[in-house]
């Protein structure tokens, strides 16, 4: 499957960010799990071993008055210790009232049932012992206080049983908690060490196939502009837009390389094509000077007349072998030329093309920025939740800290109480504590993520650079382009000033042919060959001067062609 930069990238982090928010959504299941266990302790255990430890006060308080009203003689006294008993009793009640909410299980309801038949039987067995301790009858008050003793020590045992069992639910609370916490820390140390795998790995890889492709790019574009073309092809194995830049890039050179040669070797036959003609045309130009001076021994004589004919079809022959090798030769540059400007305008084409790639990397390159920005804006929202987890820590600790003062008060009672909420408190440190090191390794993350996000500026600065160096190569090949235009209408030029010369010659043949035949018109046929020498002079001195034109155009051209290192 071809994907491209920026959905690799997006890929990746999702894929990070998936991890980091399972890791905080299951220790935040954790902590919940945990925060229940302790609430269960805080809000059903704790309050039961405190109201149970209210009855046993309250019901020891309720049989210690009755002694004492037993052993009292004193009738104001007496009274006293019965309201005093009437008002614990209230109080017993109410306790039981309390309690009630509490119970969960049915051995819990069992127990508690009997406890309530117990104490009402108490109760009545504790009024009969207060009437009999109004008679000062010793029998029947120590039959009382035996009846009364063991109704209390009945209550006792649903007392004890009711302890035992929100002890051992205390216990098993806690022991869940130690459980969730054994497995939550496992599961997070798992998902950490994964989540720091798959970061490490996708930032080496994320290296690998972006910024080591772009930074070979950019090094052979920036020595493209510099006029380098013997770079070697680039080798990449991506099949994404940097893979694409690459061909393209591969391309270009092979391009400008070839075009560069093809120019190079056409200047230079310009260059030797412009010395050959202005060669011929001093020649020419003597011959046209030996032709005056024949027409003007033509009027002095016919002797000479005869003899300047002789020499001037020799000449005339021989200027007309150079007019035709200069007419051959100027077409075969205009071909080359012709050529030329079409392997430009080629290169130039590939150069757009390879412009057009730069963007579309530099749209990736953004589009890949733009998603790690978002990561780390989750990656916030997990901090947040780690801290949110802390928050729970603290208060799960301070709810332990609650427990084992109200387990100091509990006294003897309430001894495996502490030890439960001691454990507890060790739980929640140890949580606040893995928060913290998940958020230690949420930091680490998010440094991973701004390192990635510097390596993605570092590549778009390192596209940005080759794509000033494209265009800059581009600006060239337009020049190279001028250039050779220019030297394509110059050799148009030569061409129609070759023709000019050839008519012109004819014309003189023809004129020196009828001087030959007519010896009588030879003074008129001498001024019509004096009109066409002037006519040749002047093509010769104009095709000199396009000469020396062609030259330094040609000067010119293998001087940009120099700034090029084929080899």
């Amino acid at each position: 499957m071809r994907l491209s930069v920026s959905q690799k990238m997006i890929a990746s982090f999702s894929f990070i960010f998936l991890l980091l928010l399972i890791s905080g959504l299951f220790s935040f299941k954790s902590m919940n799990n945990i925060f229940g266990s302790v609430s269960s302790i805080t809000d059903e255990y704790l309050p039961g071993v405190e109201l149970v430890n209210n009855l046993n006060f309250q019901t020891e308080h309720v049989i210690a008055l009755t002694y004492s009203h037993l052993i009292e003689n004193n009738a104001d006294n007496m009274k006293n210790i019965e309201k005093e008993i009437t008002d614990y009793s209230a109080k017993i009640d109410q306790t039981l009232k309390e309690y009630e909410p509490t119970v969960s299980t049915e051995d819990e309801k069992k127990h508690y049932d009997s406890l309530i038949a117990k104490w009402k039987e108490f109760q009545k067995t504790n009024a009969a012992t207060l009437q009999v301790s109004l008679t000062n009858d010793q029998t029947k008050i120590k039959t009382a206080m035996a009846d009364s003793y063991k109704a209390f020590s009945a209550m006792q045992t649903d007392l004890d049983a009711l302890v035992k069992h929100n002890h051992s639910g205390a216990l098993d609370a806690a022991q869940s908690v130690r459980d969730v916490y054994t497995s939550s820390t496992r599961v997070m140390v798992v998902i950490v060490i994964l989540s720091l795998v798959f970061a490490i790995a996708i930032t080496y890889t994320l290296h690998r196939l972006i910024s080591v492709p772009i930074r070979k790019v950019t090094n052979t574009v920036l020595k493209v502009a510099d006029g380098d073309l013997s770079v070697r092809d680039i080798q990449v194995k991506n099949r994404d837009e940097i893979g694409q830049l690459a061909q393209a890039v591969n391309a270009m050179v092979l391009n400008l390389r070839s075009t560069v040669q093809t120019a190079m070797d056409t200047s230079q036959q310009v260059a030797a094509l412009s010395a050959e003609l202005t060669a011929s045309a001093e020649q020419t130009s003597r011959a046209s000077e030996q032709i005056a001076a024949s027409i003007d021994e033509v009027a002095a004589g016919s002797h000479e007349q005869l003899t300047g004919l002789d020499e001037t079809a020799r000449t005339m022959e021989e200027m007309t072998i150079g007019v035709e090798r200069i007419s051959e030769k100027a077409t075969n540059v205009a071909e080359q030329t012709v050529e030329t400007t079409q392997n430009v305008s080629r290169g130039n084409e590939s150069m757009q093309a390879m412009l057009q790639q730069m963007g579309s990397i530099q749209s990736s390159t953004e589009q890949t920025s733009e998603a790690i920005h978002r990561l780390g804006e989750r990656s916030d929202q997990i901090g947040s939740i780690v801290a949110i987890i802390t928050e729970i820590a603290n208060q799960t600790n301070l709810l332990a800290l609650n427990a084992s003062i109200e387990a100091a008060r509990a006294g003897e009672e309430g001894r495996g109480f502490a030890v439960v909420a001691l454990e507890v408190k060790k739980l929640a440190e140890q949580s606040g504590q893995s928060a913290s090191q998940i958020s230690a390794l949420i930091e680490d993350i998010e440094r991973d993520i701004s390192r990635a996000k510097s390596s993605m500026e570092l590549a778009a600065a390192d596209v940005l650079n080759g794509t000033d160096a494209a265009k800059h190569t581009g600006a060239l090949f337009e020049q190279i382009l001028k250039s050779i235009e220019q030297v394509s209408e110059q050799f148009l030029e030569v061409s129609s000033t070759t023709q000019q010369m050839s008519a012109s010659t004819e014309e003189i043949s023809s004129t020196v042919v009828s001087i030959a035949a007519i010896a009588k018109q030879s003074s008129d046929n001498t001024m019509n060959v004096a009109s066409a020498s002037e006519e040749q002079m002047a093509a010769m001195e104009q095709i000199s001067s396009t000469s020396a034109h062609l030259a330094q155009l040609a000067d010119e051209l293998q001087s940009s062609i120099r700034r090029f290192k084929l080899v």
